[in-house]
């Protein structure tokens, strides 16, 4: 099984809280587990957790919190449909999910129920993927599941443990539908078999169902599946890794990340030899405003909204900005920064010099990106 072994690996199937039934998973066990697997990434969502708050709020928060502090977690939020919805979906939308993890045996609802359906509507519309539980104490939802596709043809879909209850309608019906993925997660045996030899490797992904299964075992499993059914290493690394990638889109973010900061860092650059000329700072002084630049740094991962504004100050204050600002460890480093910032910066913020055309373009250049920038991560 070496031959797999080097391949990166996203996870798209992890909880994380404590459950009703008295099972829990700390995030930093998580890291923990990822680190010994070599897991680069992985997709987090609540337990039914006994301290969700109103429809999950609580928990759904700790979820962006965990996010935040590491970049390794792709946080997924939850809803229990029959209750007040709409709000905790838009705000979560906002914040920057990429999913949403529906429970109808937990939560208690079917999946065609009036309600439901309008929060696929949201969904569709919102670019958010929902991953559906279809695993124990389910039964005959191939054809709902079949249903839901044709209703919402832009809907992303991931079949939490493939749909293992009712395979053999669900292959039939919902294998060749390009939006709907099989996240293979507590699927052993036959079923495991059937489903890498019969569903393209283009449509399945990997997920453990931690803490049910521990990561290390579930791979481990799933190697010697693809010994048996003669999964490539090409294949392999569908599964594993680039189709959750795809699916998340962070393939293309990561190279339009790296294209924003690149625009960022020659904005900067131009800023500080138009400021040099125009103010006669020495090149010594003017290198601190390169301070500014180190804000797009400090602001990865905080998928924060700033309100954009053509005032020079903007943006070396644009860390106190508190539009949908979250308290976190970059709030700190960023305001320590930016007071820094404002102080290089005094002699022109005091003087009644107007600032040149040409330099106020390219502050609003710098603010844009790095608005873009944070939106992305």
């Amino acid at each position: 099984m070496k031959e797999y072994n080097n391949i990166p690996i996203i996870d798209c199937h992890v909880h994380i809280g404590k459950d009703f039934d008295n099972t829990s998973y700390l995030i930093d066990d998580l890291l923990k587990d990822m680190k010994r697997s070599n897991i680069k990434k992985s997709i987090i969502f609540p337990f039914n957790d006994i301290n969700k708050g109103i429809n999950f709020t609580k928990i759904n928060s700790k979820m962006l919190k965990y996010s935040v502090d590491s970049t390794k977690v792709i946080p997924f939020f939850r809803l229990n449909p029959n209750l007040a919805w709409k709000n905790e979906f838009k705000n979560r939308v906002v914040e920057g999910f990429k999913g949403l993890k529906l429970h109808p045996v937990s939560q208690k609802f079917d999946l065609l129920d009036k309600n439901v359906l309008e929060v696929y509507k949201f969904a569709e519309e919102s670019n958010i993927i929902i991953l559906f539980h279809t695993g124990f104490s389910m039964s005959n939802i191939g054809e709902k599941l079949n249903k839901i596709s044709k209703q919402f043809p832009n809907l992303k879909i991931i079949l939490g443990h493939s749909v293992f209850i009712d395979i053999e309608q669900a292959f039939k019906l919902l294998k060749n539908n390009k939006n709907i993925f099989f996240d293979i997660s507590t699927v052993k045996g036959y079923d495991l078999y059937k489903i890498l030899l019969e569903i393209s490797h283009k449509k399945i992904l990997f997920g453990s169902d931690a803490s049910y299964y521990r990561q290390s075992q579930q791979l481990r499993n799933l190697f010697k599946y693809f010994k048996v059914c003669g999964i490539t290493q090409n294949q392999a690394t569908d599964i594993l890794y680039n189709n959750t990638a795809k699916l998340l889109n962070l393939n293309k973010i990561n190279l339009k990340k790296k294209l924003l900061l690149f625009n960022i860092k020659q904005s900067i650059q131009r800023m500080i030899t138009k400021l040099t000329k125009y103010f006669n700072y020495s090149r010594m002084q003017t290198l601190k405003i390169y301070h500014i630049s180190l804000l797009a740094k400090n602001l990865v991962n905080t998928k924060n909204i700033f309100k954009l504004s053509n005032r020079f100050d903007i943006l070396i204050t644009i860390a106190s900005e508190k539009i949908l600002f979250r308290k976190t460890k970059q709030m700190d480093n960023i305001i320590k920064l930016s007071s820094k910032a404002k102080k290089t910066l005094r002699p022109y913020i005091n003087s009644n010099k107007t600032l040149p055309k040409e330099i106020k373009l390219d502050i609003n250049d710098i603010i844009l990106n790095i608005i873009e920038y944070c939106n992305l991560c």
